[in-house]
């Protein structure tokens, strides 16, 4: 299983300065002769239960939706004791004003809600790396830290934790007081212990739950040195985190570290830029996430929609899934995610200022955000410790827990895909400049980051989507552009104009086949 950390490898950042777009009026609404857009349907699953089943194993992660109330365990290795204040920025960084809690109360529009329950900390004697011996069979040595730390709370604690009564605690945090594998040297070169002690998200699989008893399953393993960047205790690398507890993938590659990678097309692609809760860890997540949380459904063109029509982007009705001309809409379908994007709320606070000073800045005005989507299904297969992507599955709403499971066929990650070219979620820049692949890489040492400049905006140049136009973030079949699967997506978009009025954000866009 693919280590669900948060690891981040910035050399440089390539940004630029743009000046804000321009304004456009336009008549307001639908036009008398065009269609109002129907909402996509909700999808039979969540990504979350998706993840549920990942791998074959019965591995239940956060829920997505409602009430839950995940339990937060200090641990504190002896040879590295917690601060003074560590326990008011552990409680901060989950639970305070800018936390855990509050994003993914706005993130989800209210349909999560995160009550933390904190335990009694765990103090581990001896040396840290002495406590990494568990029974990780599967990649990670904390197991036995997770199931030590759940056995040593309170009965009555445990239940609490356990929202929904199937027998697994909701989700468990340990925070550890250990410092990074890069800020402390943990001895002999080469011990894979030492990069236990980073940040990820893992899972006890094979345990089987008992509401009296309750279990943990789906837990966070994040060093308090994450949180002890800001002064009130930094919430990102645990927000983030959090993302994998709800089934979300990375959304960046390591495929650069890999030496034995040796596909240089792909080998320093950074398919969304950075500029996602789940890349860099900046802003917001975004809309396709949204929708296959249960927290958003777009808007989709259905087969009778006329040749041409506008719509109007605003406020909930902020997103459509463009898709082949037939298609039925699921969060599981290869399309273009086609959103407004918003620089206030979440995603302001990065579009002002660099996280700690390196990290790239967020976008920084209003825009069209396009993204091409490949989130079909595949059948997978366990090959003892490994997963293997098989089939492609022929439905995009399969019934889940029946013998067989499902995984997205792609990934940001190339080495993770079905197939080399296929990303999962990828940008295709509004000036159809493909600086994301970073070709140049190799030579310059210098990698680009997403910035102002990859939004759809009403200015020349900048304001026209059509698949020839932006051929190069699309594979080719026949000397013709098209989606991953092979089909065309038969669309021109043209931006008519982004205001922001007294409602809030809107944008009117023209929708053409061809």
């Amino acid at each position: 299983m693919r280590s669900k950390g948060i690891l981040f490898f910035l050399v440089a950042t390539l940004l630029c300065s743009c000046s804000p777009i321009p304004t456009v009026d336009w008549e307001g609404g639908y036009r008398e002769e065009d269609l109002v857009l129907p909402e996509a349907p909700s999808s039979s699953f969540t990504i979350a239960e998706l993840n549920a089943q990942d791998e074959g194993e019965e591995a239940p992660g956060l829920p997505s939706l409602g009430k839950v109330r995940p339990l937060v365990i200090p641990v504190e290795f002896a040879e590295f004791p917690f601060p003074e204040d560590a326990f008011s920025k552990i409680e901060n960084a989950f639970a305070g004003k800018e936390s855990v809690s509050s994003f993914y109360e706005e993130s989800s529009g209210g349909l999560l809600r995160l009550d933390f329950l904190f335990g009694k900390k765990v103090v581990l004697e001896g040396s840290a790396l002495s406590h990494l011996q568990g029974n990780g069979s599967m990649g990670r040595k904390t197991i036995s830290i997770l199931r030590k730390g759940v056995s040593s709370q309170d009965s009555s604690l445990l239940k609490e934790a356990d929202s929904n009564g199937d027998g697994f605690l909701d989700a468990v945090y340990l925070i550890y007081s250990a410092p990074t594998f890069e800020e402390h040297d943990y001895g002999e070169a080469g011990d894979s212990r030492a990069s236990e002690f980073w940040a990820y998200t893992y899972y006890d699989y094979g345990r089987e739950g008992d509401p009296e008893d309750p279990c943990g399953m789906g837990y966070v393993w994040c060093s308090y040195s994450f949180l002890d960047r800001a002064k009130e205790g930094d919430p990102r690398t645990l927000i983030h985190e959090t993302g994998h507890l709800l089934g979300l993938p990375d959304l960046y590659s390591e495929a650069g570290e890999d030496g034995s990678y040796l596909l240089e097309e792909e080998k320093y692609r950074m398919p969304m830029g950075g500029l996602d809760m789940m890349d860099l860890g900046l802003g917001d997540h975004n809309g396709w996430s949204k929708y296959a949380l249960g927290w958003k459904r777009p808007l989709y063109v259905p087969e009778d929609a006329p040749d041409e029509f506008v719509i109007e982007l605003t406020g909930e009705r902020d997103s459509l899934f463009l898709l082949p001309p037939g298609e039925e809409p699921s969060p599981y379908s290869e399309g273009l995610w086609i959103e407004l994007y918003d620089p206030q709320g979440l995603n302001e606070k990065d579009a002002n200022e660099r996280y700690l000073g390196i990290y790239p800045f967020n976008y920084s005005i209003p825009g069209i955000r396009m993204i091409h989507v490949d989130a079909r299904l595949c059948q997978g297969r366990r090959n003892g410790s490994l997963v293997l992507k098989e089939e492609y599955s022929k439905e995009k709403e399969p019934s889940l827990g029946e013998g067989t499971f499902y995984l997205l066929s792609s990934d940001n990650d190339p080495r993770l895909s079905k197939t080399d070219r296929n990303s999962f979620l990828a940008l295709v820049e509004a000036d159809g400049e493909d600086r994301l692949s970073n070709q140049d890489y190799p030579k310059t040492g210098l990698l680009h980051y997403a910035d102002n400049r990859d939004l759809f905006v009403p200015e020349a140049g900048r304001d026209f989507f059509r698949m020839d136009t932006h051929s190069s973030f699309f594979q080719e079949e026949d000397g013709l552009p098209c989606l991953n699967s092979g089909e065309s997506l038969p669309y021109e978009i043209q931006v008519n104009g982004i205001r922001d009025g007294k409602d809030g954000l809107s944008a009117s866009l023209t929708i053409s086949r061809v």
